[in-house]
């Protein structure tokens, strides 16, 4: 199944969302060792940053497109 460009980004959105998600209810699964929590901590900070970055890549396409 082809998605077009709407749909694509839309699934994706969703995507990231729900891995998002599933990283934080990880973290929240891990015990409370020192080691654990700063693993867990970069995981949850890279995890969720897959969604802030793609946020700012839409932003800047919808900018770029309106600037001329």
């Amino acid at each position: 199944m082809k998605l077009d460009k709407e749909n694509y980004n839309q699934d994706l959105k969703e995507r990231t969302k729900q891995f998002s998600l599933d990283v934080i209810y990880l973290f929240k699964s891990l015990s409370k060792e020192t080691v654990s929590q700063v693993v867990g901590k970069q995981l949850l900070r890279s995890a969720t940053s897959v969604g802030a970055n793609e946020l700012t890549a839409i932003f800047n396409s919808i900018k770029h497109k309106y600037r001329n």
